[in-house]
């Protein structure tokens, strides 16, 4: 698959996510008293608006013979049933054995919203679950670095395979995140995440800091 078949799937899974959500939304009641209300049950907030921010940490499984430390950070504006996001994603090689090896992308992806309620639970914290489904595109670069400082005692590297390496590339990002709201304004959860590239797919999962507002 070239850079160019997956720009063309990427704009079609983005045209696919936007068409479902508009059609999900119209569906939805927009306000409160929109909603009927039945005893014991918690009122729907399907107008609500919130900018989260998730902070994550965990494995890259798909990169676990050379890059597993993952980290991520993301940014996301959710309106309704929609969210759109930036955030970036890199994973490190550990120890200090030689080539370090690093994995670096960002994303733009927007997706799917869902709380509580629209699984059927009508508890009073319904509106404290918060699950995501997301695509997008993303720009990555990958990098193979050799330390070629030596100190004087040191013999001269000379074995012609230590050659850095940096390849970069456009992919498509899934991501989905399940996360439950602790306090008003943090929440926890988990996040399970996926690069579709023609250079090297990689996957992984991490647990996620949430951040809300307001």
């Amino acid at each position: 698959m070239t850079v160019r078949k997956i720009g063309c799937v990427s704009a079609i899974v983005l045209a696919l996510l936007a068409c479902s959500t508009a059609a999900l939304a119209q569906e939805r009641p927009r306000f409160e008293s929109d909603v009927p209300k039945g005893i014991g049950t918690a009122p729907i907030h399907y107008n609500d608006s919130h900018l989260r921010l998730f902070g994550s940490f965990g494995s890259n499984i798909g990169l676990l013979g050379d890059a597993p430390v993952a980290l991520s950070g993301m940014i996301s504006y959710q309106r309704l049933h929609s969210a759109l996001g930036a955030g970036f994603l890199s994973s490190s090689s550990t120890g200090g054995s030689q080539p370090f090896k690093n994995w670096f992308e960002a994303d733009i992806t927007y997706g799917y919203v869902a709380s509580g309620n629209d699984f059927g639970y009508f508890g009073s914290d319904a509106k404290d679950f918060y699950i995501a489904a997301s695509a997008g595109i993303s720009f990555f670069n990958y990098q193979e670095r050799w330390r070629f400082g030596r100190r004087f005692s040191d013999p001269i590297d000379t074995n012609v395979s230590h050659r850095n390496l940096s390849v970069a590339g456009v992919g498509i990002p899934v991501i989905l995140q399940a996360d439950y709201s602790v306090r008003k304004y943090v929440g926890f959860g988990v996040e399970v995440f996926a690069n579709l590239n023609t250079y090297r797919i990689n996957y992984g999962a991490l647990v996620t800091l949430e951040l809300i507002y307001p």
